[in-house]
């Protein structure tokens, strides 16, 4: 039985908020692409030490949640970035606005005209919008309407024409198979192993930034060498080479001169001279 106290639902929302970090930097295509969690917003994308994208991220447990028009998820939203708006804290014309939600909006509501396809209707948008906040008597959502109508109107068009919603998102539970489909690199049959180790690293690179012990972005780079190191673990053997950092040693006899009982078995398993070379050296 779960407690009314319970924080399982916060919890899972921060660990899909890292977890969908890991999912938007492997399909971020953009050159000298960073990421920040939990920074400027719960997840950013920076270029050239300036914000470019800022995103939301939404999770909820239930699978048919609804994005209606009064809907918190989008409204606590966008008193956030109203907020930011109002105080000058950067140029919505100038960056990328995200909500992520796992809820689902209907066709003709506010989320659903801002969506990336050809049906996004900015105009139309931003009249519900004020039409909402002007007339809904939500006093659960009073704040966020009151940030929003003290923008000018220049202000809210400029915010609106930022914002793009994407719903229907991946829960928590389907997440790690979106991330495994994007490890091309990494053959088919392996892609589960190296999802744990990529994940593992992941999340440990997570800690280390929300706790300020790494720089304050994380490059699309690093994340690169990372899955390529792993994949190459998997290139020519169903043996992943991962039992621990190398000493850098490298074999002084030729590995198909060695006798030693290691060497026997990766002989025996039909491990390849270069890939049984580095395990040699790890193992020493």
């Amino acid at each position: 039985m779960t407690s009314r106290f319970s924080a399982t639902g916060p919890l899972l929302g921060y660990i899909y908020q890292v977890l969908y970090a890991l999912l938007l930097l492997l399909e971020d295509d953009r050159d000298e692409c960073l990421l920040s969690i939990e920074r400027l917003d719960d997840v950013a994308f920076e270029t050239n030490g300036s914000p470019s994208e800022l995103l939301q991220l939404k999770h909820h447990r239930q699978s048919e949640a609804s994005l209606a028009d009064t809907s918190p998820d989008l409204w606590k939203t966008l008193r956030i970035w109203s907020e930011e708006v109002f105080r000058q804290q950067y140029d919505p014309s100038e960056l990328r606005l995200t909500l992520i939600t796992t809820a689902s909006a209907k066709e003709n509501t506010i989320a659903s005209l801002l969506r990336n396809d050809h049906k996004r209707n900015v105009a139309d948008a931003t009249n519900k919008l004020v039409e909402v906040a002007n007339n809904s008597i939500n006093r659960g959502l009073a704040s966020a309407f009151d940030a929003f109508l003290a923008l000018s109107k220049h202000q809210r068009e400029q915010l609106i024409t930022a914002v793009y919603i994407v719903d229907s998102s991946p829960n928590i539970v389907d997440l790690p198979q979106k991330i495994k489909r994007k490890l091309l690199g990494v053959h088919p049959d392996y892609r589960n192993g190296a999802y744990e180790q990529i994940e593992g690293w992941w999340f440990d690179k997570a800690v280390k930034h929300l706790s300020d012990t790494l720089p304050s972005t994380i490059s699309r780079e690093e994340l690169e060498y990372k899955i390529s190191d792993i994949a190459q673990q998997y290139g020519e053997s169903v043996l992943p080479i991962h039992f621990g950092p190398s000493t850098g040693i490298e074999p002084s006899i030729p590995l198909d001169a060695d006798q030693r009982m290691f060497v026997e078995q990766l002989r025996v398993i039909g491990l390849s001279p270069e890939r049984g070379s580095s395990a040699l050296n790890r193992e020493h």
